[in-house]
């Protein structure tokens, strides 16, 4: 949960995502107006500090609005006797005194509260270049389309995207039973999808759909939690258009979903590529558990600054007869798009944060491990 959530008690995954940053920024405007505001005020308490000596006292702050001023009455009453005999003078002297030393309290005040709003404001994690990154992702399928029950796959989304957002990206997320067709579908495809607006999943730089994924129909279906406006259950690459030709924003797809990109069924995704760079999957089965959440944590730390993300997905995702996937061997699958040869093959080395060009998809390029062999898939070439 982030700083925002916490304090807001908020849930994690529950909500709107794109929210975070106008809350987030909310709570720092309300700070520094509240500690400007005490900069400001008549505080004549000061008194008790002050004291010379001649008397003892015990004070009473009552505030008192006055117009847009805010001021403070405040009340002495002696416990002892003055001194000396010098009574009024002296509570003018001391009065003075206060008010001087007040106004260079506000002023301290003043560069006390400016340098910790800059101070918080720069320890913030802010939008990198206002990137966006989305994630969705099902663990128990109760609506209208069937699945099987998988309660790590939200863990495994999660930790990428909030490593992301540690990164300073702004989080968007859309789980559960919020896992609906047209989130993913390009209005050019269907009228009623809407994957280029704020609630879709093309709104976001990179993002991540988590679910059951199967491959009988020629391509790669992924199941929804509903059917979606034409009775379907699933998302697929036919429906989307990814990218800034068709004005969505997605440079990198990951699909943690089986047979997301089959080799034979590879070709499927130029279908889809309208300006996205990178699209990631799957050939054969990939699994879902606890030993899986790290690796996707890594993806997103490693992507940022090393080598490229198509490159970190096959080396992290790769797996060979490990304990935690009851000695599977599973088989990622990176294609990059692009105008020539070069280009689809040189996506491949773009980070998150590298900002490559916008490929118009000519060609594709397809990277994986050589001769791996997954179940529910044949080898693949050498």
């Amino acid at each position: 949960m982030n700083f925002v959530e916490s304090l807001l008690g908020l849930s994690p995954d529950g909500g709107d995502g794109s929210l975070e940053a106008f809350l987030f920024g909310a709570v720092l405007a309300a700070l520094a107006a509240t500690l400007a505001r005490l900069a400001g005020r008549r505080n004549r308490d000061l008194v008790a500090w002050l004291r010379r000596g001649f008397v003892r006292n015990r004070q009473v702050v009552r505030p008192i609005s006055v117009g847009s001023v805010r001021k403070a009455e405040c009340r002495v009453w002696n416990r002892e006797s003055w001194r000396d005999q010098g009574r009024e003078s002296a509570l003018r002297r001391l009065e003075s005194e206060v008010d001087m030393t007040r106004q260079r309290f506000g002023r301290s005040l003043l560069w006390m509260t400016a340098s910790l709003v800059l101070a918080v404001l720069m320890a913030s994690p802010t939008p990198a270049l206002g990137q966006y990154v989305g994630s969705s992702s099902i663990t128990n399928w109760s609506g209208g389309c069937g699945g099987s029950t998988r309660t790590w796959w939200d863990d495994m989304c999660m930790a990428w995207r909030k490593k992301m957002g540690d990164k300073g990206w702004v989080q968007w997320w859309r789980n559960y039973e919020l896992v609906q067709g047209p989130r993913y579908v390009d209005p050019i495809e269907k009228n009623w999808g809407f994957d280029n607006s704020t609630s879709g999943m093309d709104w976001n730089d990179a993002g991540l759909v988590c679910t059951h994924g199967g491959w009988g129909s020629g391509r790669w279906t992924g199941t929804l939690y509903d059917p979606d406006p034409d009775g379907s259950c699933s998302m697929t690459s036919g429906t989307m258009r990814l990218g800034r030709t068709t004005n969505g924003w997605l440079r990198f797809l990951h699909l943690s979903s089986c047979n997301s990109i089959r080799y034979s069924q590879r070709t499927q995704w130029f279908d889809a590529a309208s300006g996205v760079h990178v699209v990631t999957g799957f050939h054969g089965l990939m699994y879902i558990g606890s030993g899986y959440v790290d690796e996707y944590r890594d993806l997103a730390n490693e992507g940022m600054t090393s080598r490229g993300v198509g490159r970190v997905w096959l080396d992290r995702m790769h797996h060979v007869d490990h304990w935690y996937n009851s000695w599977n061997t599973v088989c990622p699958i990176a294609i990059g798009f692009g105008a020539t040869v070069a280009e689809a093959q040189g996506k491949h080395d773009e980070t998150y944060n590298g900002h490559f060009s916008h490929p118009v998809p000519n060609w594709m390029h397809t990277r994986w491990k050589s001769g791996c062999n997954p179940d529910d898939g044949p080898p693949l070439p050498n």
